[in-house]
């Protein structure tokens, strides 16, 4: 690895790694014998952006739970009685699944940094894309069926 492809970064250098692992940065006031190797913990920034990522599906359930909530009780000439509460349900499920598939992701994320092994397939997140198109296309009828 050159040198020049990584910032300068002030009291941290970057020790020699074999191929397939993680980076680490190891202050330089350690000592020879107190170096981590690649398989103690995983580059911070790696983990801060997996947190990021995290708080991100926190925020999205918490939106489809505010939508969820507001299509049941804040929009009452929206449709039918029985449309608006079973997409409002529809939503705030959704909610719930968002969040538990955001500790799920974290959760198989954090495992492959830990242990150098390749990120999880986006199974999920394929699955969780489509269940939110098929809510936006019957929220879209409804409002359709509504106005005629």
């Amino acid at each position: 690895m050159t040198p020049w492809l990584w910032p300068a970064l002030p009291g941290l250098h970057f020790p020699s790694r074999s191929p397939g692992h993680l980076l680490v940065a190891v202050p330089q006031n350690r000592c020879k014998d107190e170096l981590m190797t690649d398989n103690d913990r995983p580059d911070e920034r790696f983990t801060l952006a997996s947190e990021r990522t995290f708080l991100a599906w926190m925020r999205s359930s918490l939106a489809l739970l505010a939508g969820g909530l507001a299509m049941m009780h804040l929009v009452p000439e929206f449709s039918t009685s029985w449309v608006r509460t079973t997409l409002g349900l529809i939503l705030i499920g959704s909610a719930a699944a968002a969040a538990l598939v955001g500790l799920r992701r974290w959760s198989q994320v954090e495992k492959a940094l830990r242990e150098g092994a390749p990120m999880p397939p986006p199974h999920e997140l394929r699955l969780f894309a489509v269940a939110l198109t098929v809510v936006a296309l019957g929220a879209g009828v409804a409002s359709v069926v509504a106005v005629l």
